[in-house]
């Protein structure tokens, strides 16, 4: 089978995030399926962008179009959008002449489902639609756009266009049925392939400056919990540094590995505290040789609606496959700690919920952690493995293309 994956901020190993365009397309390459992917040569994501025009990027072949620069998130951004929309527009006929047998539109926002189609009809495609967030319901509850706001109601277009015309809606999140359904959505035609990780996990050699802080650290503190990600207000950061007097009074230190527009904010906040320490952005693969070093790991977000559909934070599957418990503080109704039992669960929208998980990591013996952690390697081996769901999304695309033939 042919695939053309579409997503404008796909990344790779050396290119930074997003990776699951990237280990999608590499698994399928290996299931002997032949894969385009489609990316724009800007992404406020990557560490590093492509260059515009066709390239192998470790080991998958990428086409990059030429969009607007930018660097955050407003008015550039979506211009920058815009302008990717467009060229996938001027890219119809020839990424039709391609012959692809599934054209799928993954741009997390929906602004790429309408050049998809063309492309898909052209071609004699399936068309598949991969929600990775709600959108335009995400800048509404993150972003506090009004949902009358012009771009607001053309991306709400968009997505009731794909609901209503997609052959399949494929979802990271567990809970967007209904509210798919609600935006036009036809019975039957929504799949869940939730968000996974390599494994093994791979492991990367720490810059010795940054292991040396981290050595020096881990010595001065019993137990370590982790926070590796995107420092953003979303993130809920502010939640567990707020606890930072109990968990020194318990010999806890925290680590905070990443970047992002709430750092600074939070080292003014917070960077006086003892037991707390700020770490640059490293890869994917250093970050995963020293979350394998701390006691747990931590996943928040704000009290938002949003979260009641699902949520899929690379972060909580990085935590899992390196055999560390999880504190969630989430708000949602399908928490993955849940179910595979390997962790501490607290609702954001009360304070004393994620004192009691942290007192009750606390109060743990380190067999009962060991226990935890080792419950969450269990189930993403058994239920998040990115083989297994590189696989999965083929069968859901083959079982949808048997059913249009009967």
């Amino acid at each position: 089978m042919k695939i053309l994956l579409i997503n404008q901020y796909a990344g790779s190993p050396s290119l930074g995030m997003e990776y699951r365009p990237h280990w999608l397309a590499l698994e399928w390459g290996r299931l002997g399926h032949e894969v385009l992917v489609v990316c724009g040569d800007h992404s406020h994501l990557r560490q590093r962008d492509p260059l515009a025009g066709s390239s192998t990027v470790d080991e998958v072949r990428y086409l990059a179009l030429r969009t607007l620069p930018y660097t955050s998130n407003g008015p550039r951004r979506f211009a920058n959008i815009l302008s990717f929309r467009a060229q996938l527009l001027r890219w119809v006929t020839k990424l039709a002449s391609w012959q692809p047998d599934a054209v799928i539109a993954s741009s997390t926002h929906p602004m790429d489902v309408r050049p998809a189609s063309r492309i898909a009809l052209a071609a004699g495609a399936r068309l598949i639609h991969e929600v990775h967030d709600l959108w335009p319901l995400t800048p509404i509850l993150l972003g506090g756009m009004p949902p009358h706001h012009p771009m607001i109601a053309w991306m709400q277009r968009e997505e009731n266009f794909a609901c209503e015309n997609a052959d399949l809606v494929v979802s990271l999140l567990p809970g967007t049925e209904t509210y798919l359904k609600e935006h036009g959505l036809p019975p039957g035609k929504w799949a869940y392939v939730p968000n996974g990780v390599s494994l093994p996990i791979e492991r990367g050699k720490v810059p010795e400056d940054i292991d040396s802080q981290f050595q020096t650290f881990r010595r001065q503190w019993s137990r370590l919990i982790v926070f590796a990600g995107g420092h953003a207000e979303v993130a809920n950061l502010d939640a567990l540094l707020g606890h930072l007097p109990l968990l020194r009074a318990n010999r806890v230190g925290v680590v905070l590995i990443g970047d992002g527009p709430a750092k600074g904010p939070l080292q003014e906040a917070f960077g006086q505290f003892e037991n707390v320490l700020f770490l640059p952005l490293v890869q994917r693969a250093q970050a995963a040789t020293l979350i394998s070093q701390c006691d747990a790991g931590y996943a928040g977000a704000l009290p938002l609606a949003l979260y009641e559909y699902g949520f899929s934070f690379n972060k909580i599957f990085d935590y899992m496959a390196a055999g560390v418990p999880v504190i969630e503080n989430v708000n949602t109704t399908t928490s993955l700690i849940g179910a595979s039992k390997s962790g501490f669960i607290s609702d954001p929208a009360r304070k004393a919920s994620l004192t009691n998980a942290l007192q009750d990591f606390i109060d743990s013996s380190d067999v009962a952690l060991e226990s935890l952690g080792t419950a969450g390697q269990i189930y993403v081996n058994v239920h998040h493995s990115r083989q297994t769901l590189a696989k999965q999304f083929v069968e859901v695309i083959t079982a949808e293309n048997k059913a249009q033939q009967r």
